[in-house]
């Protein structure tokens, strides 16, 4: 496949995820996004499924070992949601399962690294400005409730 032709199937897939997204098919949408980005929904030789929660309205969240999207999710375009999809495979690979399995602190830490992978992944999923700039905001909000010592501690919040 040359270069050309390689580009129009990828602009035909991301088309799909988006006619999907606009059609309320999530549970495509996603499917196709994780195809498309070719995001590992692996951890420890384990395949965790992704599911949507149409009554939440939040991006994302981990119950019962398995990923839940919510309404915000598919809100802001195809690249946002891989971006969510991603973001939750980094919680998973820290090693939650289920809502509550942390402590306030541990889930602040989680936060943090998850928001800084999502800014450092920026590119990868052509997230705007905006986006970026509501991840760094999230960041922020979780950085300002982490006690100074930790963060220095950890390397967190630079």
């Amino acid at each position: 496949m040359n270069e050309a032709t390689s580009h129009q199937s990828q602009k035909a897939q991301f088309n799909k995820i988006q006619s999907a997204i606009d059609s309320s098919d999530y549970e495509k949408a996603i499917q196709l996004t994780i195809e498309y980005y070719g995001i590992d929904m692996t951890d420890k030789g384990e395949t965790f499924k992704v599911s949507f929660d149409g009554s939440y309205e939040g991006g994302g969240y981990i119950g019962g070992g398995q990923i839940f999207l919510g309404r915000e999710a598919f809100s802001r375009g195809v690249g946002f949601l891989g971006s969510t999809i991603d973001h939750e495979m980094v919680h998973i690979r820290q090693g939650w399962r289920n809502k509550g399995d942390f402590g306030p602190l541990q889930t602040r830490i989680f936060e943090v690294r998850a928001y800084r992978h999502q800014i450092e992944n920026s590119a990868r999923f052509g997230l705007s400005g905006s986006d970026v700039g509501m991840f760094r905001s999230r960041k922020l909000g979780y950085c300002n409730r982490i006690s100074s010592a930790v963060k220095q501690e950890m390397g967190l919040c630079q």
